[in-house]
């Protein structure tokens, strides 16, 4: 049975529609990458799934749960990267994954916050204050944020922005490795090349239509 279920999904706003129809299903360990032009409606779909948004009709599951219904239970298996990053700018780095760490019920024994800075080459910055970091390296903390506590579903809104090639080699190795444990992840990116490197199913959303891409 499919982990994630969206079934016809539509969304508009004032009246002007921006999602008519989406629909796919996806298994445990497998990645839907999604591209589409911008202001097309793809972070909307990814807020959807997120439980941050509700649709005006169509259904979402994740695991036989819906999406609006259970989203309560939902978010304690989801991990969500936005294009903000919802980091506090005036603690340092370390200030701020160890706070998101602990409100997740992470134990020292189980923290994986210098693993995560070893992952993304930022050690060194974990004494800097995050306002005085580039936007390719909040977007790196903002991933190490989201892969504190374990994930059975990954929401993934352009987490290649601002990424170096490195970079951007690390995280499509790091969402395979994901891939393998039975993480699904959900990723939306601009980067064709980025996406094409990435094993899944490529859908575009396109005059308020997902299809394949």
């Amino acid at each position: 049975m499919p982990s994630l279920i969206i079934n016809k999904l539509v969304k508009s706003f004032a009246s002007k529609p921006v999602i008519i129809d989406a629909s796919f299903s996806m298994n445990c360990g497998e990645s839907v990458i999604i591209s589409g032009e911008n202001g097309s409606g793809k972070s909307t779909l990814l807020k959807i799934i997120s439980t941050i948004m509700k649709p005006d009709s169509g259904t979402a599951t994740f695991d036989g749960l819906d999406i609006v219904n259970s989203s309560d239970l939902i978010k304690k298996r989801l991990g969500y990267v936005s294009h903000q990053s919802f980091l506090y700018e005036d603690m340092s780095v370390w200030e701020n994954l160890n706070y998101f760490e602990k409100l997740a019920g992470v134990s020292k024994e189980e923290s994986k916050i210098t693993s995560l800075l070893d992952l993304f080459a930022i050690n060194e910055y974990k004494g800097i204050k995050v306002k005085n970091l580039s936007h390719g390296t909040q977007k790196k903390i903002t991933l190490c944020r989201c892969l504190l506590r374990h994930n059975d579903l990954m929401v993934l809104d352009e987490p290649d922005a601002g990424l170096d090639i490195a970079s951007l080699d690390t995280l499509g190795r790091l969402i395979g490795n994901l891939n393998s444990t039975g993480v699904a992840i959900v990723i939306v990116t601009h980067n064709k090349e980025f996406g094409n490197s990435l094993k899944g199913k490529n859908l575009i959303l396109k005059n308020g239509v997902l299809q394949k891409g």
